[in-house]
């Protein structure tokens, strides 16, 4: 067999094994408004499964330059097959930077096998403007040949503030519960 005919051999094979998808996704990540420095954001992120789920969680990473401002990093509870479920926290960006955020959420196949997914969205933050840009879309620019300065906390608002009062979550301004 030539080299030719090895490789074709090699990509057919190949070909047929493809992993199989799992069920449980994360379709979206978004924030809304905009995270300038300061101001309070929304993060949404939608999940959803092509089977029934009786036990997923779902994490939220921040890093140290966003604060939780209202709702919960950690939801536990069940989906139903084809019924997306969005959950959603405030956030507020304290200093400027690039700060990436990780969704995780994940299943049980059984008692010692979990399968799940996880994305990221970038907060790239200053006092004027803000941008949330999802991890597949994110790319890094070109460096710079000066050194970037060290991030300095900006004086944050009251509505950052470590004493502010946290904004409950959506669901239970409505009297609801925050898990299903």
């Amino acid at each position: 067999m030539n080299l030719l005919h090895r490789a074709v051999f090699v990509l057919l094979a190949l070909s047929g094994c493809t992993p199989a998808s799992f069920p449980l996704k994360i379709r979206a990540l978004s924030a809304s408004p905009d995270p300038i420095v300061g101001k309070v954001v929304e993060l949404s992120a939608e999940v959803d499964s092509t089977r029934d789920e009786k036990d997923v969680t779902l994490l939220i990473q921040l890093p140290e330059g966003i604060r939780l401002m209202g709702g919960d990093l950690t939801w536990t509870g069940s989906l139903q097959a084809g019924e997306p479920f969005i959950h959603r926290v405030s956030l507020c960006t304290l200093y400027e930077g690039d700060w990436r955020i990780h969704v995780t959420v994940f299943s049980r196949f059984g008692p010692d096998d979990t399968y799940g997914d996880s994305e990221t969205i970038h907060f790239i933050s200053t006092r004027q403007s803000g941008q949330a840009v999802p991890g597949y879309a994110y790319r890094i620019d070109q460096a710079s040949p000066f050194p970037l300065p060290t991030p300095t906390p900006v004086p944050s608002p009251a509505a950052c503030s470590p004493w502010a009062r946290p904004i409950p979550p959506r669901s239970a301004m409505r009297g609801g519960l925050t898990t299903r």
